[in-house]
């Protein structure tokens, strides 16, 4: 079972910790990470257009079945939302 700590709109933490797949409720706040990749051989390095790497979701998937995506996902309770996901590959 996966856990997501609870925040208060300003990040703040609530000290509530709940089941990833718990009703949510209005007025919390959870952290997710997004991670956007662009590859090397883009036309146009260090700017915004280029080209991206995108996945699409398993046709199993629970949500959003088939449909494309960027990688991401909940920060798990005591974890940080800041991952070292500016490395280059």
């Amino acid at each position: 079972m996966e856990y997501i700590e609870v925040f208060t709109r300003e990040g703040k933490p609530t000290g509530k910790i709940k089941e990833k797949h718990d009703k949510k409720v209005p007025g919390d706040y959870y952290r997710h990470v997004l991670i956007i990749i662009k590859t090397s051989d883009s036309l146009f390095p260090g700017k915004v257009e280029g080209r991206y790497i995108v996945q699409q979701r398993s046709l199993r998937a629970r949500y959003y079945a088939g449909k494309w995506d960027m990688t991401g996902g909940g920060v798990r309770a005591g974890g940080s939302h800041h991952p070292r996901s500016g490395f280059r590959m």
